[in-house]
């Protein structure tokens, strides 16, 4: 009778009785999961995020030689950007200054560089890479005639066991 939420049977028996009792789609969702809906926003994106400041701890030899890499690249990283391995391109490396978001723009640059290189990406930022045709089928240039086993180059040999 109701729309199907959820694969636990508690969480979508909650859901039914909460719609039996009047509670609209939303709410009912809200209450069988027993969370509000999140937001999208380059707060929530950065929050728990490790900036380069926090990456820093033990391995500063590391940080400051992809900062100037990336630095000599044209980008001057700032301690409060947030470095994402997952958006380096393998051209460049660890370095590439697309890799750092700024704390400033967060989910739009991500979406961009995604955009650009043809990444998927889902999450608090959603991109989906475009397909790519298949390349068309190789085609013989002459066809080849039929053979037999006894014309081969290369006989079957038995199987010996």
């Amino acid at each position: 009778m109701f729309p199907i939420v959820s694969d636990i049977p508690e969480v979508q028996a909650h859901y039914d009785l909460c719609r039996t009792r009047g509670t609209s789609h939303n709410l009912a969702k809200i209450l069988a999961f027993g969370k509000p809906p999140g937001c999208n926003t380059n707060r929530e994106l950065m929050r728990g995020a490790a900036t380069l400041a926090d990456h820093s701890e033990g391995e500063e030899y590391v940080l400051d030689k992809i900062a100037r890499k990336a630095e000599r690249l044209g980008r001057k990283p700032q301690y409060t950007d947030l470095y994402c391995p997952g958006l380096v391109s393998p051209d460049i490396g660890p370095g590439d200054p697309a890799a750092f978001v700024p704390a400033s723009e967060g989910s739009s640059h991500i979406k961009r560089v995604c955009e650009q290189r043809g990444l998927d990406c889902h999450g608090l930022v959603n991109v989906t890479a475009p397909t790519l045709d298949p390349p068309p089928p190789l085609k013989r240039r002459r066809p080849l005639p039929p053979m037999t086993a006894a014309e081969s180059k290369y006989p079957l040999q038995p199987i010996k066991g």
